[in-house]
């Protein structure tokens, strides 16, 4: 019974996942890139999956909440997520040579590329093929500056991403608890505080503070 239904999911994720893929612009137009982050300096990098990738995990997550997912053994949802993970490396090794790729748009595929690996495999395994044929498509110069900080980036939306699809992440396996530990780690020596007002130059002359000679003589 079970089988049947994985094998049917399998293919329908298939099919929406290479709709999407092919139907999205990967160039410097994509969507996404007006939503890139600064990481370093004058560096701006993906922090976030593109919405038509997001919206074929969450497919799936509404498949498994159709048929009730308190009652899928975890062995069945193992399974499923090898099968969902393997369907990704075909449709992106089937889709890539007929994409319009820029650099930008490179950088955002691959980030929702890694984004997919780590939902539906807990041990974060890729295709080292479709890595290298995206990465062919960046300045090896300017790669060897982004490579440090997209698995970084990858692993923080995926925090922020696991309630969405929590019926296939899971708070106990190792690439969660890695990545809220890197999260927690940068966020120390951050504070919450929404500023009111600018902040103003103070003390730029001692000790008058703020005040200026003009409203000195005023008084």
């Amino acid at each position: 019974m079970h089988t049947s239904w994985t094998e049917w999911l399998e293919k329908e994720f298939s099919q929406k996942l290479k709709t999407n893929l092919i139907s999205s612009t990967w160039n410097d137009h994509c969507a996404s890139i007006a939503v890139w982050e600064t990481v370093e300096e004058d560096m701006k990098l993906p922090t976030q999956a593109s919405n038509t990738m997001v919206r074929s995990l969450f497919y799936v997550c509404e498949e498994i909440q159709r048929i009730n997912s308190s009652i899928v053994d975890q062995t069945i949802m193992t399974r499923l997520r090898q099968q969902l993970a393997n369907a990704v490396n075909h449709v992106f090794q089937a889709s890539l040579p007929t994409l319009e790729l820029t650099e930008n748009g490179t950088l955002q595929l691959m980030f929702d590329y890694l984004f997919m690996c780590t939902v539906l495999q807990q041990d974060v395994k890729y295709n080292s093929e479709i890595m290298d044929t995206l990465a062919q498509q960046i300045d090896p110069i300017n790669w060897d500056s982004y490579q440090p900080h997209m698995k970084p980036c990858v692993d923080k939306f995926y925090i922020k991403q696991s309630l969405l699809f929590g019926v296939l992440t899971s708070a106990s396996n190792e690439t969660y608890e890695r990545a809220r530990k890197q999260m927690s780690t940068q966020q120390q020596g951050q504070y919450n505080v929404l500023p009111l007002a600018p902040q103003a130059t103070r003390f730029t002359l001692l000790p008058i503070g703020h005040t200026s000679f003009s409203s000195l003589k005023a008084r």
